[in-house]
């Protein structure tokens, strides 16, 4: 699968590389998924930089450049992978927020349907200026910053699970770019923080993160937060066992040696079972 980030990689010469080539998840990366304790933004990285063929012209990728993506990039590809792995149809499960009903929702969706924002302007850097009110003196006005990438969510996570606010705040300090002066934070009021912050969201791209759904007990819409990485990885989890099953058959079967089977891609590894099955039955119908 070849797509187009969002963003792109930045590369010291000045380029911007957003075409990327993919392909499907295999077995080890799904074994990685399902035995591991590295918190969802470590598997992103390992996990991308196993199924990322190139970006750009750029290749081998290796974990570091997938964790220099931004956000928004990471968050796409891991949708087209969960595409080129599962298929574009997704099925959730959500329950009415509102406290007086709380029925179970079913939301339904395709990923070739999820709106994507592309990232705004050609750089890695941006910058916004603030209102009189978050920054009273003029000079302190104009900020510059970068987006948040899978380096700040690697180094940030175990700080977001304890204190998300907390989180957010040294995340936004991460991503300010040093002033004239040589100060990136320097008296940063609330109010310009907050200014920042809608400057960083207005200018990211990547796909919604949030879903739209109607309560069929109520009918009260609501919005359904949507986190990529937990939904994806947790769909990997759920087939742990069904991988094994898989492992096992084909070695037993074929005489690979497990290295080999994992090195295929599920739809591969699926298609190999059931050629496989087929044999057996006709076989055991053969000798009745």
């Amino acid at each position: 699968m070849i797509v187009q980030l969002p963003g792109g990689y930045h590369t010291p010469d000045g380029r911007r590389h957003r075409e990327v080539e993919l392909t499907a998840l295999r077995g080890r990366s799904e074994e990685l998924l399902c035995a591991t304790d590295r918190s969802p933004a470590e598997l992103a990285t390992a996990v991308l930089a196993d199924c990322l063929m190139r970006v750009g012209d750029l290749t081998p990728v290796d974990e570091a450049l997938t964790r220099a993506l931004t956000v928004g990039d990471r968050s796409y590809l891991l949708l087209r992978l969960r595409e080129a792995t599962f298929g574009p149809d997704v099925a959730l499960v959500a329950h009415c927020p509102w406290p007086d009903c709380g029925e179970k929702v079913d939301v339904a969706f395709r990923i070739p349907d999820v709106p994507v924002t592309e990232q705004a302007g050609p750089g890695p850097v941006h910058a916004v200026t603030l209102s009189p009110e978050a920054a009273p003196d003029a000079a302190d006005r104009v900020r510059r910053f970068r987006l948040p990438t899978g380096a700040d969510q690697e180094e940030f996570a175990p700080l977001l699970d304890v204190n998300p606010a907390a989180a957010l705040r040294v995340l936004l300090d991460a991503c300010l770019l040093p002033d004239d002066r040589g100060d990136a934070q320097a008296e940063l009021t609330p109010q310009a923080r907050a200014e920042i912050e809608a400057a960083m969201a207005a200018v990211a791209g990547g796909p919604a993160l949030t879903m739209r759904a109607g309560c069929p007990r109520c009918g009260r819409r609501f919005d359904i937060p949507f986190d990529v990485p937990d939904f994806f990885f947790g769909e990997v989890s759920a087939s742990a066992d069904l991988l094994l099953r898989q492992v096992h058959y084909l070695a037993f079967h074929y005489h690979w040696a497990e290295a080999e089977i994992l090195d295929l891609p599920q739809e591969k590894r699926l298609r190999y079972v059931e050629l496989l099955a087929e044999e057996i039955e006709r076989m055991n119908d053969a000798a009745v």
